[in-house]
């Protein structure tokens, strides 16, 4: 995805289907287009994974008429990364969300039930799926130059320095046990 200078203000988009909630897919679809076609985001709309309900997601992308969106069926991570770390910060309910974008000092807007229960740093604000809410939060985070200023010392919560070798070390200490090791 080649982004032209002047497309640099935007979001990325990452909204997946929840398997308890596929009879609601299409109104939470719905309210989230129209919080960013009422707020006039550009956005970067990365297809979701392939999770029950998926296609509803994707067919009702395909028929919305917002030419600040642009569909992305999918990205390597190195390009993913890459627009990510030039975007405005994510919206949705993906884990990217709460991983990558603490990593990169971006703002998220976490949208509905997905993350709940997952440690989450201070560039995450929550919301439900009601179009006003997700307006507000989407002016928050454009606008609140206090929150800006604050996710610039914001930690990843699962990032561990020397984890390789930290992994390493506890694998070199198990016991080694020979069935372990057979094949059955």
């Amino acid at each position: 995805v080649s982004l032209k200078s002047e497309d640099k203000n935007y979001f990325i988009v990452i909204f997946h289907s929840i398997l308890n909630e596929q009879n609601k897919i299409n109104n939470q679809i719905t309210s989230l287009i129209n919080a960013l076609a009422e707020t006039k985001s550009n956005a970067l709309w990365i297809y979701p994974n392939t999770d029950m309900g998926f296609n509803l997601i994707i067919s009702k992308l395909k028929k919305m008429k917002n030419k600040n969106i642009r569909l992305i069926s999918n990205l390597e991570r190195s390009d993913f990364l890459k627009l990510l770390s030039q975007s405005s910060g994510v919206i949705g309910n993906s884990s990217a969300g709460i991983i990558e974008a603490s990593m990169l000092k971006k703002p998220v807007i976490n949208v509905g039930n997905r993350q709940n229960g997952r440690p989450q740093s201070s560039n995450i604000v929550n919301t439900n799926y009601l179009k006003k809410n997700i307006i507000k939060k989407i002016k928050f985070i454009k606008n609140n130059k206090n929150f800006l200023k604050k996710i610039k010392n914001c930690k990843n919560p699962y990032y561990k320095k020397n984890s390789s070798k930290i992994i390493y070390n506890i694998l070199t200490s198990l016991k080694k046990n020979s069935k372990i090791l057979k094949k059955y």
